[in-house]
């Protein structure tokens, strides 16, 4: 599992919304339910070299009650859903999604907020809530992994909200030895960063005043075909913003999966504007997929591009509307690593032009 993060701030139809992305947070928090409230958090840990999934790279999905606390733990980065609630009963749907091994599971719960029963499916296996409201869940295996166990949460419930204390989570799960035999058993992932010749592996940069003269703030993702690319490979496509925070990664399909996928990678970023100097505070999202046939195409805001037709895109959210420019440029002259992303943004009177556009007010 491969995640970069805010490695996605996800979307919620929930009482409670919170954000963490990629080391950084920030957090949104509406009108509190009387009853209690719920969410999701997910998170990465871009500096450990050999991270451990569930703990420096997952998520949780909770609902904080007056009858108890559920809480689905995860060791995926990518999660979509949230607590919407109707008295007496709150209601969790949505999906992890597992890009490595072309994987979604669904989880569907209903808890009672007053008495604290209910039950939960998760990869179509249903748990009674009453037997324990702690679920762990992994994907990253052959097989997807469901553990069910029954824990006092009531000292996790000032972690988890208003506002997410990830470190007082980690440290509940490293004390309990069912939780960390359950992560600790996982395949670990190799990072991105330094390959074993010293060649620099990383996909996306974050760039600063002066690397760049037109914004405080940029991120370029570099997508190439191949997991661990060679020192002579040449991105498929290159993805320049001007976001302050990004989450998101590329999945590449293992040769073990079954059923053979029909791609070479797919991904996403889910791209994070705010702070001081812009006052468009919101969250856009990408998503790519390329095909067998070197084929594919980029989607966001409901727009889909051909990358017959550009390998750069642009895309600024600075101003009242979200701008997006897709550029038709040479593969082989795209930058691949920092210093040319640097130079190549220099050189390039589109790219400058595109985002030197002053932002308007809202």
């Amino acid at each position: 599992m491969r995640s970069n993060l805010l490695r996605r701030c996800t979307q919620f139809s929930a009482v409670l919304l919170f954000f963490y992305i990629a080391g950084c947070s920030r957090t949104k928090v509406p009108p509190s339910h009387p009853s209690g409230g719920g969410g999701i958090q997910f998170w990465t840990s871009p500096g450990v070299a050999k991270p451990v999934p569930g703990f420096d790279e997952g998520s949780v999905i909770f609902g904080s009650f007056k009858g108890g606390t559920l809480l689905i733990w995860s060791d995926t980065d990518s999660v979509s859903g949230g607590f919407p609630i109707s008295l007496p009963l709150a209601k969790a749907d949505g999906t992890l999604e597992y890009y490595q091994s072309n994987r979604r599971i669904k989880y569907s719960c209903e808890y009672n907020v007053d008495s604290g029963s209910g039950n939960c499916t998760i990869n179509e296996k249903t748990h009674d809530l009453q037997k324990g409201s702690v679920l762990l869940v992994s994907g990253t295996s052959a097989e997807v992994r469901v553990q069910q166990l029954s824990r006092d949460l009531n000292t996790l419930r000032d972690a988890l909200g208003p506002k997410f204390d990830r470190e007082k989570l980690i440290a509940f799960g490293k004390g309990d030895p069912d939780i960390t035999k359950f992560f600790s058993s996982l395949p670990t992932v190799e990072p991105e960063g330094k390959d074993p010749e010293g060649g620099d592996r990383r996909k996306s940069y974050t760039l600063h005043r002066p690397q760049i003269e037109w914004s405080d703030h940029a991120n370029v993702h570099v997508h190439f075909l191949q997991p661990a690319r060679t020192s002579d490979e040449n991105p498929f496509f290159v993805v320049w913003t001007d976001a302050r925070l990004y989450a998101g990664s590329d999945g590449y399909p293992s040769a073990n999966s079954n059923p053979l996928p029909n791609f070479l990678v797919k991904g996403h970023r889910n791209l994070r504007w705010g702070g001081k100097e812009n006052g468009f505070d919101r969250e856009v999202k990408y998503s790519f997929e390329i095909n067998l046939s070197e084929k594919g195409q980029f989607a966001i805001e409901g727009k889909t591009y051909d990358f017959e037709k550009g390998a750069l895109f642009l895309i600024s959210g600075q101003d009242a509307d979200v701008r997006v420019k897709q550029l038709s440029r040479d593969a082989s002259k795209l930058p691949s690593d920092e210093a040319a992303v640097i130079a190549f943004g220099k050189a390039d009177a589109e790219i400058d032009a595109f985002f030197a556009k002053k932002a308007k007010n809202k």
